[in-house]
């Protein structure tokens, strides 16, 4: 049995679903239907509304609160990381998250950075805490490389360009702006493109991330006219679509006196490049 606190009033089948992540609307409505919700102690079998401070007791079976973790694919590992290809659709952490996949294997294991939840590709690992250490280190100096390939809307009028600019975060709007001139409280960015192939109006490239911002590549290429094909935050994706982004290579880098330096110049690549 689930024992939740209504939070905000409204229908009872979404006031579960949004607090049983896994639950599904309609197994939420067949809960009801079998009367194996309780409202304030008494059963209901109707969908009806609630109001912040009703206490719901749930009766669902196990099947119904849980699903797989994701699937775990790991490409490297050593002593002190772990390189995991995270599929697209998956958080790196939260809810039957990647980090859960991982913990399975690697109990103490934290991840060190983040990919959007619908962007495939390379997430490192720490697995002791010397390394998590090193390598947010290394993340602060940029000297860990991260390369990306997407598609992108629209021919380029440069074959390779390191582009500069600023980006500001909008908590409330759920996205990011880029603009060309700095502003208070805007952040510089540099992001790095390299073409690799032309598809009619669509051009494949290769990103350098020199700075790693949230939805940096997706909001500056699109700044810059080349928005990621499928990106319905920042380009002309439909709603439901996922950008065409793929993490697909690390390069490793570390100071000369950093107990990881050992691994400096080793190189993780995908040799898979999807989007799917």
């Amino acid at each position: 049995m689930e024992k939740v606190v209504v939070q905000k009033a409204g229908k009872l089948a979404k006031v579960m679903q949004s607090a049983l992540p896994t639950l599904k609307y309609n197994d939420a409505l067949k809960l009801l239907r079998q009367k194996d919700v309780k409202v304030n102690g008494v059963r209901v079998k109707e969908n009806v509304d609630v109001v912040a401070g009703d206490v719901l007791e749930i009766y669902a079976p196990q099947s119904m609160l849980t699903k797989p973790l994701p699937t775990l694919e790991i490409v490297f590992e050593n002593k002190d990381i772990c390189v995991v290809n995270k599929p697209k659709g998956v958080e790196v952490e939260g809810v039957y998250s990647l980090t859960d996949a991982v913990q399975k294997v690697h109990a103490q294991a934290v991840a060190v950075h983040r990919l959007d939840r619908n962007t495939k590709g390379l997430v490192i690992f720490a697995k002791n805490a010397t390394a998590e250490k090193e390598l947010i280190q290394a993340f602060v100096n940029h000297t860990i490389e991260k390369h990306y390939v997407a598609l992108c809307e629209n021919p380029f009028s440069k074959k390779h360009e390191v582009c500069k600019a600023y980006w500001f975060k909008d908590e409330k709007a759920g996205r990011v702006f880029i603009d060309s001139k700095p502003k208070k409280g805007w952040v510089p960015i540099t992001t790095e493109y390299t073409v690799i192939q032309k598809f009619g109006t669509q051009t494949m490239v290769e990103i350098i991330l020199h700075t790693g911002k949230t939805h940096q590549i997706r909001a500056h290429m699109a700044y810059l006219g080349h928005p990621l094909v499928g990106d319905g935050k920042y380009g002309k994706g439909k709603r439901n679509e996922t950008q065409a982004l793929l993490a697909y290579k690390l390069v490793f880098t570390f100071a000369k006196t950093s107990p990881l330096a050992y691994m400096n110049g080793t190189t993780v690549e995908l040799e898979d490049i999807s989007f799917a």
